[in-house]
């Protein structure tokens, strides 16, 4: 669509987006874009038109399990308005110079999750 593109999400970066129906009715997004410990997400009435997407700290203490947070994998819907929202993360603090430059690296990555709660 020409209309609304590219989306106005976000200005710079974002990865993966999984859009998930809302169970009041319309549609969440959530993303790997920038941002510590977090993800991004969004709302949107139709699908289609979205506005500025948000920062969502998933891990509250910097660099637990996760020394950087990546990418959603998954959002579950789990009744109640409860979602079990998966993701990836760095199990070491990724050296991105070298994983870029050389296309090697020691940092390993697991899946992690967490339960959100969407608010009314």
């Amino acid at each position: 669509m020409r209309e609304g593109n590219p989306s106005p999400l976000e200005a710079r970066f974002i990865e993966n987006p999984i859009v998930t129906e809302a169970p009041a009715g319309g549609f969440l997004v959530v993303y790997d874009s920038e941002g510590e410990d977090a993800i991004g997400w969004g709302h949107s009435a139709d699908g289609v038109r979205w506005g500025p997407g948000e920062r969502l700290r998933i891990q509250p203490t910097a660099g637990g399990w996760a020394k950087d947070v990546r990418t959603p994998l998954g959002l579950v819907d789990e009744g109640d308005s409860r979602f079990t929202l998966f993701y990836t993360g760095f199990e070491q603090a990724p050296d991105w110079g070298r994983m870029l430059a050389e296309g090697q690296g020691s940092a390993t990555c697991a899946v992690g999750f967490v339960e959100l709660r969407l608010q009314r």
